[in-house]
């Protein structure tokens, strides 16, 4: 692997870890996971989640608006408010697309509030809305985009405090390089209930 292609692939990370919103969002999270955690610690939960990323849309002229290449990956802290419903903070990384002209990558935060409803002991269907802060990158040029969150999926309780999740969840970005980029991702994770 080239000097330029490492830079490339490393660049989501050090960019991401140094803007002012990813800073702020992820303070923002630690202190209300702590405060939750220390004031009712069972409705308390962590998560992460492997995807394999669909981009719809090419990001500034670069990639292919047929696929996507993984993998991608988010992780969250969540507490349940109530049995159907709970509130999610996270961060996420959707993999990247590539065609001939070029690789274009998208990550960011998010926050979502998620609806749920029990269908079958262990089973629970998922469905979220969400917002989006994201950093889209190409080799000649980054933007910033606020954008929307649709989640659905299904959760397995394998035990009192570990489940598995499966879902779909597509991104839609307002304002990038002039368009509004979409982007669908196939998830399958663990989250662990305190």
């Amino acid at each position: 692997m080239s000097n330029q292609q490492t830079r490339f692939l490393a660049k989501p990370f050090a960019s991401a870890w140094t803007t002012r919103a990813w800073t702020r969002s992820l303070t923002v999270s630690a202190l209300l996971a702590g405060a939750v955690a220390g004031a009712h610690a069972e409705g308390f939960y962590v998560g992460g989640a492997l995807g394999a990323p669909e981009y719809s849309s090419k990001i500034n002229g670069y990639g292919d608006e047929s696929g996507g290449l993984g993998p991608g990956y988010k992780f969250y802290g969540g507490y349940d408010l109530s049995p159907n419903f709970a509130i999610e903070a996270g961060i996420f990384n959707l993999g990247r697309t590539h065609a001939t002209g070029g690789t274009a990558m998208v990550y960011g935060e998010s926050l979502d509030g998620v609806g749920k409803y029990q269908f079958a002991p262990k089973w629970t269907a998922l469905g979220s809305l969400g917002i989006v802060n994201a950093r889209l990158t190409t080799p000649t040029d980054d933007a910033s985009s606020p954008g929307l969150k649709l989640g659905l999926g299904l959760k397995y309780d394998l035990t009192e405090h570990t489940a598995l999740r499966f879902g779909y969840d597509r991104y839609h970005f307002v304002s990038a390089f002039g368009s509004k980029p979409n982007v669908g991702e196939t998830v399958f994770g663990v989250d662990y209930h305190f």
